[in-house]
């Protein structure tokens, strides 16, 4: 069900490392954590990458059934709705992945007071709703 969507060298590329590992080589941790938090459609936006040493370079598969056709290919209504719906992908990972950064941050930052912190907003939350107000 793999299928070659695009070759690119790996000279022509800007490398992203975390911890001098390539983020391509983090293909499947990448599309397990979308895939958690958010789903198979959000995953499929990931080509996943294979490496040719001899080439230098990477050949990009996508792991859906059909032809690939280009976007640019497309009838322009139907090119639109897919750079949109991309789009809205695109942003629904970048949000959470903004998300997981400011809970790991709180987590960080809160963590230890959270036994003492839960209680007391507990009981906020109890005297608002006897008091019939909206928190």
């Amino acid at each position: 069900m793999n299928n070659l969507i695009a070759t690119s060298r790996r000279g022509e590329m800007r490398a992203l490392a975390v911890q001098g590992i390539f983020a391509t080589d983090c293909h499947a941790q990448l599309r397990g954590l979308i895939l958690r938090h958010l789903g198979p459609a959000h995953a499929a936006l990931l080509a996943e990458p294979q490496h040719d040493a001899a080439t230098r370079g990477i050949d990009w598969y996508a792991g859906l059934p059909g032809t690939p056709v280009r976007c640019a290919d497309l009838p322009e209504h139907e090119a639109q709705a897919l750079r949109a719906r991309a789009a809205g992908l695109a942003r629904d990972i970048s949000e959470t992945a903004q998300r997981l950064r400011e809970d790991d941050y709180a987590q960080l930052k809160y963590g230890a007071s959270q036994d003492q912190d839960a209680p007391i907003l507990a009981r906020v939350a109890e005297l608002a709703h006897r008091r019939g107000v909206s928190m």
